[in-house]
């Protein structure tokens, strides 16, 4: 309806007529603009129609794990040059063949070496503990997750606590705080309407 989504081709993986309108009704009312779905193509054809800064809300990095909802350099690099932010996924796929919460670290720190430490943050993107719960709602009609690449120690929001243990040993406070909550607020103040 607004675009292809990532391994969808219909529009050449882009936006149709009715994305580049909602992207334009989107900035008008002051909604972020999220590409985290979106295919490649699709993500530099809003590049090319946004005209306020978006975001990506949960993606990883693509030069250390090839997956095809992982932002390229390039991508992440014009999220931010537009003053957009980069949230990281802790889907353990985006992450490594063998994730581990290492893995996410090891994303964090390859994200804030490329676009820095103040546009760098979380989308964790935690769906197993939802999905536990809405399944049996809807009849177990959704997904087996028992067969997802989840991340041991870092695949619900009870695990944070541990994690941001590990941060602080790897990234050390000030980073860890950057790029834990800091980062994000100050984007978040500087991106929506009224924000601060």
């Amino acid at each position: 309806m607004f675009a292809d989504g990532v391994g969808e081709s219909d529009t050449g993986g882009k936006l149709t007529s009715l994305g580049i309108e909602a992207i334009a009704e989107m900035e008008r009312i002051g909604m972020i603009l999220d590409v985290s779905h979106i295919s490649e193509n699709g993500f530099w054809h809003v590049a090319d129609v946004a005209k306020k800064p978006f975001i990506a809300s949960h993606s990883s990095m693509h030069a250390l794990q090839s997956h095809p909802r992982n932002l390229r350099d390039k991508q992440a690099s014009r999220i931010v040059d537009g003053g957009g932010f980069v949230a990281l996924n802790a889907f353990g796929a985006f992450l490594s063949d063998t994730p581990t919460v290492d893995s996410m670290i090891d994303h964090v720190e390859y994200a804030v070496k490329l676009v820095g430490k103040k546009n760098v943050g979380f989308g964790f993107d935690f769906m197993k503990d939802l999905i536990d719960q809405v399944d049996p709602v809807l009849g177990n009609t959704l997904v087996d997750v028992s067969t997802w690449p989840f991340v041991p120690g870092l695949d619900r929001p009870s695990d944070l606590a541990t994690f941001g243990n590990r941060l602080l040993e790897r990234l050390g406070e000030e980073l860890a705080n950057d790029v834990a909550w800091r980062g994000m607020t100050d984007a978040l103040e500087k991106l929506l309407p009224n924000g601060k």
